[in-house]
């Protein structure tokens, strides 16, 4: 089972901060029992106040430790950027000013079958949010396999899904563009 964490463009934005290789640190509000290191990480951003060409998934990543409280006492759990995925309407990585497109967009993520009834679809509210075995590997299959020529997600799913903890060491960070 992997962790989804959702960003709001409003309040950190994954365009600017997801560099792959880098560490950050992110709020944990739900499901804490079940985070720990070596968790893979699908990363995604909502719309906030921005267009929903948006929202979608922005890339992955490895949790790197077990949770701590920040110092305003919220849980924090530490992670490892490895991958960021960029659309061809980025074809840099830098954060575009207008027409902004999702590498991988909701509409196509919740158009896969595991994916319809995933909480995200249907109350999208929240932080954290668990991904289940079976719509890792459609992911993989459908979407990122196809999509991004040599992502290492196949492997990361596999491992995972597999019951083995991950290690981010053992794991190449870099960014993809989509279809190249």
């Amino acid at each position: 089972m992997g962790l989804l964490f959702q960003s709001n463009p409003n309040r950190w934005d994954l365009r600017k901060h997801l560099i792959p290789g880098e560490h950050g640190s992110w709020f944990v509000s739900r499901y804490q029992s079940l985070m720990h290191e070596g968790a893979l990480v699908l990363l995604w951003e909502s719309k906030g106040s921005m267009p929903d060409s948006v929202k979608g998934l922005y890339g992955w990543g490895i949790t790197t430790g077990e949770m701590k409280p920040d110092a305003e006492g919220r849980m924090r759990i530490p992670l490892r950027y490895i991958e960021r995925w960029v659309s061809k309407n980025d074809h840099d990585t830098h954060v575009p000013e207008k027409d902004h497109v999702a590498p991988v967009a909701a509409a196509q993520v919740f158009a896969l079958p595991s994916w319809k009834a995933h909480v995200l679809a249907v109350m999208p509210v929240g932080t954290n949010f668990l991904v289940g075995a079976r719509q890792l590997l459609e992911l993989t299959e459908s979407v990122v396999d196809t999509t991004f020529a040599g992502s290492q997600f196949r492997r990361a799913v596999e491992l995972d899904v597999a019951g083995k903890r991950l290690e981010a060491d053992s794991f190449v960070p870099y960014s993809l563009v989509a279809g190249r």
